[in-house]
This record gives structure tokens, sequence and C-alpha cells, in this order.
């Protein structure tokens, strides 16, 4: 990955670091992490990232093989929001993003029962390649688990597992799926309370490759199947190079009832799927693989981008605000501002007392 300071443990605590800017600790650096330690850095914080990850992105993830990429986590991104219009427009103009003009249909027992006609974009060359521009000159500590967070009156202090000092920090941001980021939140707070109430679904994917284009006229389907919710030619987004690759995720259902299966047993299961849902003869594939994402998508109602202001603690993921890029990467702006403005006493926040 180009352009990002990556850190990988044992890093020097970022509280011996000599800086006069406050710091801020960002748990997480995927979307929303990357989101908030960009919106905080711009605003004039020292801002040290924490990711237990190999790479950052998440599951705006790419996996590279012999025979090409695969996006196998997030498939592309719409833009509603004026901001997030603003920021692809301006990864557009500098050659790392593209539409994707491919045809998506629905989908059902082979049939295609609608077009389901949208803006979508991509990043190009691969979809990491996006959570790349966010990563750019950020200081992010690679393979390093926060285990805990410990508030005093001298902010925060986050301890690893190993149970190392990380440092301490006059703000915290938590860019975790709920299950993750609940032990890190102190009790008798009202965001720990919320996030007892989340959860977020899991979901397998399958990767396959072919020696030849699959008879097909559509690029995307979203799928209607006992098994499967989207399939898409993966490689006939911009920029992708030569070959037949396809991804597919189950549905969360279907996901969940298989969690703690081998991978090999849910690929011949998933490709077993993909041929019921294509109506195509099956053919063998030249690559074959399936990923377990545990924590894929939100479960339930967005509950927008919550703070804990006289902590100077708040949360983000796409959990807050509905599971697509576009609500990562705006709860990462809104938890970014939020501590930022609670750290300067000009932002109420989401929440304010203790429960």
């Amino acid at each position: 990955m180009r352009h990002v300071d990556i850190i990988s443990p044992p890093a020097v605590p970022a509280s011996r670091r000599p800086t006069s800017a406050p710091r801020v600790a960002v748990v997480g650096a995927g979307v929303a992490g990357l989101s908030a330690a960009r919106t905080l850095a711009a605003r004039g914080f020292a801002v040290q990232v924490f990711d237990r990850g190999r790479r950052p992105g998440g599951r705006c993830s790419t996996r590279r093989t012999s025979l090409g990429s695969f996006d196998h986590g997030a498939q592309y991104f719409t833009a509603r929001d004026a901001r997030f219009i603003a920021e692809i427009a301006r990864l557009r103009r500098a050659g790392h993003v593209a539409p994707w003009p491919g045809r998506v249909v629905a989908l059902e027992a082979g049939a295609v029962t609608g077009i389901a006609p949208c803006v979508r974009h991509v990043a190009v060359p691969t979809m990491d390649a996006f959570v790349e521009q966010l990563a750019a000159g950020q200081a992010i500590h690679q393979q390093t688990k926060v285990a805990a967070a410990h508030p005093d009156e001298r902010g925060w202090l986050l301890v690893a597992a190993s149970g190392a000092e990380l440092g301490r920090f006059d703000g915290l941001v938590l860019a975790l799926p709920p299950e993750q980021a609940l032990p890190l939140v102190p009790r008798r707070l009202a965001l720990r309370e919320m996030l007892r109430t989340l959860a977020s679904a899991p979901c397998w994917a399958l990767l396959l490759a072919f020696d030849a284009r699959l008879p097909l006229a559509y690029d995307g389907a979203f799928v209607t199947d006992a098994a499967l919710r989207w399939i898409a030619r993966d490689s006939a987004k911009p920029a992708r190079g030569a070959g037949e690759r396809w991804v597919a995720h189950a549905n969360p259902a279907w996901s969940a009832a298989r969690l703690h299966f081998d991978a090999d047993t849910v690929a011949a299961q998933l490709v077993d799927a993909f041929w019921r849902t294509t109506a195509l003869a099956p053919r063998r594939p030249v690559y074959r693989a399936a990923h377990r994402w545990a924590l894929a998508r939100p479960d339930a109602e967005p509950p927008g981008t919550p703070c804990e202001p006289q902590l100077a603690l708040a949360a983000c993921g796409d959990w807050c605000h509905g599971g697509r890029i576009e609500g990562a990467w705006l709860s990462g702006l809104e938890a970014g501002e939020a501590v930022a403005g609670a750290l300067r006493g000009t932002v109420p926040g989401r929440f304010g007392a203790r429960v």
C-alpha cells in the first residue's frame, strides 16, 4: 500500500512522541476509522490509528491471485449525501474511482425478474485502492489489538492485548463493529447501553475463476435464493484486467447457520448454489475459494453516529448509517467532527448523560 505510514508492533507509545496538538486515538482502520482520522488530522489533531489486521481496509478488501484480483468484500459504492458526492468527484478527477456501467439485475431461479438501475462506482484498479487513498499519510499501527481503554483525568489510556500500554490520548474514536466496540466502552455510559442492543450479521463470500466467459447477459445480480443474495462478474469492473472472475455473497441466515464450517465445505455448497442461481450447466472453475466475514453487515436499525462528549469518545462504522461504504465514510467524518468539537467544547454530541 503506497504513501501509508504503517507501524508494525512493537510500536513506540504515541504519548511519548513530542507534540503540542491534542492527541486522538482511532481504533479500527476500515473506511470509517480512516475517514475519522483524516477528519481529525485536517483539524490539527495528532492522530494515531490502531488496527488488529495486517493492512488497512476492513471489508473494503481485495484478494490477489495469479488469475487476477477479487473484490471479495464491498462490491461497489453509491453516493447520495452531498459530502460523499464531493469526495467521489475528487477521487474520480484523480483517477482513483470510476463508474461501473455493468448491467445489474434482479434474479430468481435463473430468470431475470427486473433491472436494478443505479449509478455505481468502484475504486480502481481494485476496491482496496479506495482505502489506500484514505490511509495516505496516516500513522497506522497494524497488527495491534486494543484490549482495553481506560478513561481518567488525563484522557484515555489504551492497552494492547499483550498488556503493553499504547499511550494516552485526549480523545478516542472506536471504528469497530458494535460487538468489538462494546468491551472498550466504560460502564454506565449511554453509548455502552446502545451498543448492547446492536448486532452484526455474517456473510460467506465465494470466489470463482473460469477459463472462458460465462454466457450470462448481466454483470451483477441481486439474488432471491436459499443461499445467495448477490453475484457479480468481478472481472467486468473497470481496470480489473483479463479473465472471468465472479464473486458471490451468501445471505445472512445461510451464513449464520454455517458460521463455523470450514471454508472448503462452504465453497462446495456455494458453487452448487451459484449454478442453481444462474441456471447454467455446471463447469469446473480454475479457482475456487470461500472467505468468511463474521461481522459483515449491521443487523439493526442504524442509530446514527454516537458520541459521549464529556469523554471525547465517539463510535462509528457502517452500522451507524445503514451498512454501505458511504455510510461508513460519513459516520467516520461525523465521529471525527464530534470528538474535535468535544475537545474544543463546541459540539454537544449524540449522547451526553451517564445512565
